[in-house]
């Protein structure tokens, strides 16, 4: 009865864990696509008054180098997704997509120090703000991933330890009922060997 409660137990704190992980799921893939977001628009925008002759000369030099920085903002919250899907289906990347934020973070403080004191300054801070926050969910997720790879293993153990018991339950009501059918049948011997002197 113990061990049917720590299954219950067991399987309650699976399904809550996965819960944690879907809630976090979602939460990675609104700021990554929010950063997708507001890369994709900076690039558009200025690429749009790149391509117009009214407006193309009001586009400063800072505004185009901007761009490669967007570009690689977007391209780099890409992978991110592509690296927490993979991490969905295997811990094996937990280091891997670790150390690709810490990348992100490395390049993006060189960020925050070229346009400290330009009107894009703000950009790189909200990045490094955002790839902070992303780090701690993925924290979070491999800790219950792993939480949950634990309760896995006391389930499988207490389970073949259920079966264990019943197998030694069945084994011994076996013995019980082949030691009957012995007993039965050495006190029914002597009936039948005198069944012949007792018909005469």
């Amino acid at each position: 009865m113990q061990r049917i409660t720590t299954l219950q137990k067991s399987i309650a704190k699976i399904n809550e864990l996965r819960e944690k992980n879907r809630a976090i799921e979602e939460k990675v893939m609104e700021l990554t696509s929010s950063s997708l977001g507001v890369s994709n628009q900076f690039i558009k925008l200025t690429v749009e008054r790149l391509a117009d002759e009214a407006t193309r000369k009001d586009v400063t030099v800072l505004e185009i180098l901007t761009i490669v920085g967007a570009n690689i903002n977007t391209s780099t919250n890409y992978e991110l997704q592509v690296l927490f899907g993979r991490l969905k289906e295997s811990l094996a990347v937990k280091d891997e997509i670790l150390k690709f934020i810490d990348k992100l973070l490395e390049n993006v403080e060189k960020d925050i120090k070229k346009l400290a004191g330009t009107p894009f300054e703000k950009m790189p801070v909200e990045a490094r703000d955002m790839n902070l926050k992303i780090k701690d969910l993925i924290l979070e997720y491999i800790s219950n991933a792993e939480a949950v790879n634990g309760e896995q293993k006391s389930i499988f153990a207490a389970i073949d330890e259920v079966m264990k018991d019943i197998t030694d339950v069945l084994l011994k009501a076996n013995e019980s009922i082949s030691v009957r059918s012995k007993i039965t049948s050495a006190l029914s011997w002597p009936l039948y060997s005198l069944s012949p002197f007792l018909a005469s």
